[in-house]
């Protein structure tokens, strides 16, 4: 088994040559993660040394108080219980996903033990949690769905759930799944939805090889990711949109396994990095069904960046993901409808579901919000201005896509503030004729 190197010491600013190849995780920040995972029955049972991981989906053992119940998808965590002095952690059946949690559990210094399973019983298991009534649609929307869709309630049973929406003329299902279809397990479960529907397209979060992609700020996309030894291409839907970052994309089993000889040896050929999204593809061609992603990067494997997998649920860091929950979904709208939609209607009415339910604070004549919000924003403007000599025109290399993402993403957050304080698309453009029809003796 392959041992993580020692890992240099943490830092929030711009790391020199030296430290700019670390690890997404330096010694201290991986162990919080570990200790994130490991089943809160063996804390205090500090006389049981040896784990069996068992891969097995059982409700019934002891589960986690750990598990984040402020969620309604992705929440349910290996249960676990101890059997003379053993312990026994059970974990959904899933190759990566059982040599996940291995290696988490080696890593905090357990004798680990994995009890054997094959593919069978992968496929098994996933068959046995999915509806008998699921629909049949044109486009199944999985993944980090619970912000896109409006209230109402969820279709479904115990640990996958659904709503049904039209966006255009087509019929898109909404799927939220509880359990984590962690690496491989993504291929069983599209294998279930492709009898459902001709498209998938995964919504999510994964990491970045590249220092310019700054967490919970830049949207990735891409229509290449190696998997289990080979690549896998696809035509993506999201390929000429402005507003995301295109990149080649590696899958992995765990993100323990990025050491840093790993990342010196992928830095320059992936930009993107997460453990599903290959195997999500490879299901999809598989099962001819096409398939699109469209993730937040949320942790930057340089390491500069104060944003990471160790404090992705602080509030400070969750509210400033559901800023783009917006803007994802604009995108995702107009790429499933193939027409033209209103950028201002389709962000006011992202955020205003986040309004709805307590998430985030009213902006409708809240000019004190208003006025932080705009400020926030013309700020991110002025940066991409400031960065623009130093990041990009030193070394005489401009990204005009780059550039117009970066700007474009700024401008819609003013337009969300604009919505919020009543202002309609048109009262803006009547704002801007008005401002150059004015002939005044300053502008050049």
């Amino acid at each position: 088994m392959m041992k993580l190197m020692k890992q240099p010491t943490p830092t929030v600013k711009k790391p020199s040559a030296k430290t700019a190849t670390s690890h997404t995780m330096d010694d201290a920040n991986l162990d919080l993660y570990c200790k994130s995972k490991i089943h809160p029955i063996f804390t205090d049972a500090l006389d049981v040394k040896n784990i069996h991981i068992v891969p097995i989906y059982d409700r019934t053992k002891t589960i986690s108080v750990k598990e984040k119940n402020d969620k309604l998808f992705n929440h349910k965590r290996p249960t676990a219980e101890i059997i003379d002095g053993e312990g026994f952690v059970y974990v959904f059946p899933g190759k990566d996903y059982v040599r996940h949690y291995a290696k988490i559990y080696r890593q905090q210094g357990f004798d680990v033990t994995v009890h054997d399973f094959d593919e069978s019983d992968i496929r098994a298991a996933v068959a046995s949690v999915f509806p008998k009534k699921f629909p049949t649609v044109d486009t199944v929307v999985l993944g980090y769905v619970q912000p896109l869709v409006d209230e109402g309630e969820w279709q479904g049973d115990n640990d996958i759930f659904w709503k049904v929406q039209q966006v255009g003329n087509a019929s898109v299902a909404f799927v939220g799944v509880e359990f984590s279809y962690w690496g491989d397990i993504i291929y069983y479960v599209i294998e279930q939805l492709a009898k459902k529907t001709k498209q998938v397209i995964y919504i999510g979060k994964l990491g970045s090889l590249d220092k310019k992609d700054i967490p919970n700020k830049t949207i990735a996309s891409g229509n290449i990711s190696h998997v289990d030894g080979k690549e896998v291409q696809w035509k993506n839907i999201f390929e000429k949109s402005p507003l995301i970052t295109k990149g080649k994309h590696i899958s992995i089993p765990s993100v323990l396994d990025e050491t840093h000889q790993w990342f010196l040896q992928n830095r320059d050929e992936y930009r993107f990095v997460d453990p599903e999204i290959g195997w999500a593809a490879k299901s999809c061609q598989d099962n001819d069904t096409a398939f699109s992603y469209l993730h937040l990067v949320t942790d930057n494997l340089h390491g500069h960046f104060i944003e990471d997998l160790t404090n992705e649920r602080d509030k400070n860091v969750l509210e400033k993901r559901l800023q783009y929950v917006g803007i994802i979904k604009a995108i995702l709208w107009h790429a499933i409808a193939n027409e033209e939609v209103s950028l201002s209607a389709a962000v006011l009415q992202a955020q205003q579901v986040r309004v709805d339910r307590g998430l985030m604070r009213p902006l409708q004549r809240d000019w004190q919000a208003c006025l932080s919000f705009a400020y926030h924003t013309q700020e991110e403007a002025w940066e991409i201005v400031r960065e623009l000599p130093r990041r990009e025109w030193k070394d005489q290399e401009v990204v005009p896509e780059r550039l117009l993402s970066e700007i474009v993403d700024t401008q819609i957050q003013l337009l969300t503030t604009l919505a919020y304080a009543g202002f309609s698309e048109q009262d803006l453009i009547d704002g801007v004729l008005e401002k150059l029809q004015a002939k005044r003796k300053d502008w050049k």
